[in-house]
């Protein structure tokens, strides 16, 4: 495992986790946490990273702008911004491996993953939980925080068991993007997606749009997971390797 830094083209600094198989690889996978989490996943990343080098992928998990250890403040986060940082990750992947890329990405992650995937460096789409419709699923997580964010006042408020402040260019920059055109963009590239049938947060239509505007895609519906995958986090992994030994093993 090897840290990295990965610098913007404003100077701000996006902090990495860095996984390489013992043999040579052909794919590099970078991992997108979700809204308010951090490259580590809750220590969750490290035994999957085991798992994607054991079958000869190389990993790279990295912090949004504001989250974990990037630099940039968490209150000024959008969906434009994490599709920035995604690039820029993209383009140092690009030029320090220069190997066909595979984009996963969890939750929030998973729209950032559907927003920058068109790009013809990258091979797949992985979509964990991934939320499509947006502002319904936010409306729906934050409550009547939403609504204050609408009018325009920043939020200081506890999602999810964090601490959080936002500013209302969170709910502006979501009108801003076309999921649907997006996911349009990538449905001639392998896609994987998992939902969780008891997903309260991300409401099991999302996924059932990917599958609808990308018919070619994998989409697997799993009974009793919820939006975290909670005792089924094995299952999810398994599912995702057994889909990347397919299409790119």
């Amino acid at each position: 495992m090897e840290l990295l830094t990965i610098r913007k083209k404003d100077g701000n600094r996006l902090k990495a986790l860095y996984f390489q198989p013992l043999v040579p690889f052909q794919y590099l996978v970078i991992i997108c946490h979700g809204f308010s989490g951090a490259k580590e996943n809750s220590g969750h990343l490290f035994p999957f990273a085991e798992k994607l080098n054991a079958n000869g992928f190389a990993a790279l998990a990295f912090d949004f702008m504001g989250s974990g250890e990037s630099d940039g403040s968490f209150a000024s986060i959008t969906l434009s911004r994490q599709i920035e940082d995604l690039q820029t990750v993209v383009d140092y992947a690009h030029k320090n491996f220069n190997v066909p890329l595979l984009l996963l990405g969890r939750s929030f992650g998973g729209s950032t993953v559907i927003g920058a995937g068109s790009d013809p460096r990258v091979a797949g789409c992985i979509l964990w939980s991934a939320a499509v419709e947006l502002e319904e699923v936010f409306r729906k997580g934050f409550g009547e925080y939403y609504a204050l964010l609408e009018k325009g006042e920043p939020i200081h408020t506890k999602i999810i068991q964090t601490e959080i402040e936002m500013n209302p260019s969170f709910v502006q920059d979501l009108k801003k993007h076309d999921m649907v055109a997006y996911l349009k963009a990538l449905d001639k590239k392998p896609i994987l997606a998992l939902q969780g049938l008891e997903d309260t947060l991300v409401a099991p239509k999302n996924a059932e749009i990917i599958q609808n505007v990308c018919p070619n895609a994998t989409v697997y519906f799993i009974e009793k997971a919820d939006h975290r995958f909670e005792n089924q986090k094995s299952m999810r992994e398994d599912q995702t390797l057994a889909w990347l030994n397919e299409h790119f093993g």
